[in-house]
């Protein structure tokens, strides 16, 4: 489980402005400016980088879809991320095992979650207005 930003190593530009905005330096240029003038740049940012990534995610699903492979190769069963908005639920037997990847989608626009129960892994969609979550349509 993890959150999955980092398994896309051909994306450098993203990889690069993480690692700028997790640095001290980036932590210490915060300190000298209003909180609330930071919390309206973080909101800009996060909005420019949906609409610049929403094309792609089907191509990052995948490239997370392959990573799993390889982790379902090393005798992982499952292999959750988040970074990814799209929902999805992928499982398959291998060498008589059940393997399960999911990305968890958001819970902004689609409010979806992954839940575990009784062994099995469901994609769900939480409905706000009633007390059931509901089987999520997207998943494959």
């Amino acid at each position: 489980m993890g959150h999955g930003d980092t398994i896309d190593r051909d994306n450098r530009k993203y990889l690069l402005l993480r690692g700028l905005l997790r640095s001290r330096a980036f932590y210490r240029l915060q300190l000298l400016f209003p909180q609330a003038l930071l919390w309206k740049i973080a909101a800009l940012s996060s909005a420019v980088s949906k609409e610049l990534t929403l094309e792609r995610e089907e191509e990052i699903a995948e490239k997370m879809h392959a990573y799993a492979a390889g982790r379902f190769a090393e005798g992982c069963d499952a292999v959750l991320v988040g970074h990814c908005h799209r929902p999805l639920l992928r499982q398959q037997v291998m060498e008589g095992r059940m393997r399960t990847f999911a990305a968890l989608g958001d819970w902004i626009r689609h409010n979806s979650y992954v839940a575990l129960a009784d062994g099995r892994f469901s994609l769900l969609r939480y409905e706000p207005h009633t007390t059931v979550s509901k089987d999520f349509i997207g998943a494959r």
